[in-house]
């Protein structure tokens, strides 16, 4: 919001409860700096004014997750003809869902870990087929919601014994998992793309997540709670893995029809093979997040990224 008032953007602040209703909340901003929690929830900025319709130029969906990333929301503001930055909703749901991400991938010839996507029905009905084959994926295994994100509901296996109560799990959370292969001891290396209102895409320096050693991978805790990891930027990978990893995120930017901005996330295994893992449509736009650090690596400060990212959703050709 600082960042879009710097560029010359006038704001209107919109809180969405988690029962869907939407308050515009004039002082948000001046609220949430005073505020010390890391992870203010909507009731601590309270007043505001109940709306139904969204008077703006353009919105900026800076939502994570259900309701955010999935395509819900820009399903909503298309019905509104609203103008907005970021992937349109098929995109969207797209890149939230783990399978059909790894489907288009696979199409798109872009190297990503192997996979089975279980229901909680075919689960029920059909388990001892189905840990024959989760056998055959390797010992080590991640248990992932089909759906979601910030590694909420996510569990890593290395026993047959802990499979079940994994796939229980995830199922809290979606009604399809998919179980995948792991990549042992990986590097997790980022990059970050930004269209251009003529549909050029700028590719940032690839930054890298070193997640401490207390920790067994990236999860939620690691990611929001205890500071678990190390963000470095730009990543020590060479010229030539560079190049590699650049490419593959425009190939799947392009293949799974995202627009406007991704951050790209893959696992680089110990023999240097690289791995896309997931696509990240609306990606964090905190102070340290690794989004906009990336970008100014690349020399595109938050200022300027945000008012981009502004001119795309109301010129750019994907609109």
């Amino acid at each position: 919001m600082q960042a879009l008032v710097d560029a010359g953007h006038q704001i209107r602040p919109i809180a969405v409860e988690p029962d869907g209703t939407f308050r515009y909340i004039p002082n948000a901003l001046e609220v949430l700096n005073q505020l010390k929690s890391a992870l203010p929830r909507t009731s601590d900025i309270p007043g505001g004014e109940v709306i139904t319709a969204i008077d703006a130029d353009v919105v900026f969906p800076a939502l994570h997750g259900y309701w955010g990333e999935d395509g819900q929301v820009q399903k909503l503001l298309d019905q509104m003809n609203l103008k907005y930055v970021g992937s349109n909703a098929l995109a969207s749901r797209i890149c939230m869902d783990k399978s059909l991400t790894k489907q288009a991938l696979n199409k798109a010839g872009i190297q990503n870990t192997r996979f089975i996507s279980v229901s909680a029905k075919s689960w029920q009905d059909s388990k001892p087929e189905l840990l024959t084959e989760i056998s055959k994926l390797g010992e080590t295994l991640f248990v992932k919601p089909q759906s979601g994100g910030s590694s909420v509901g996510i569990s890593k296996v290395s026993k047959s014994s802990q499979i079940d109560p994994a796939i229980t799990l995830a199922l809290q959370h979606d009604e399809f998992v998919i179980i995948e292969e792991a990549v042992m001891n990986p590097r997790e290396i980022e990059i970050a793309i930004l269209e251009n209102p003529d549909g050029s895409l700028v590719v940032s320096v690839c930054g890298e997540v070193k997640v401490k050693p207390e920790f067994d991978f990236y999860d939620y805790n690691a990611k929001y709670i205890d500071d678990g990891a190390e963000l470095i930027v730009p990543a020590d990978i060479g010229n030539m893995k560079y190049q590699d990893i650049a490419i593959n995120a425009k190939k799947a930017f392009m293949a799974l029809g995202c627009a406007g901005l991704a951050r790209v996330d893959f696992l680089m295994g110990q023999d240097g093979t690289v791995y896309l893992n997931e696509i990240n449509t609306m990606p964090g736009f905190t102070s340290i997040s690794m989004y906009p650090k990336m970008m100014a690596a690349t020399n595109i400060e938050l200022v300027s990224l945000v008012d981009r990212l502004v001119q795309h959703a109301l010129w750019g050709v994907n609109h």
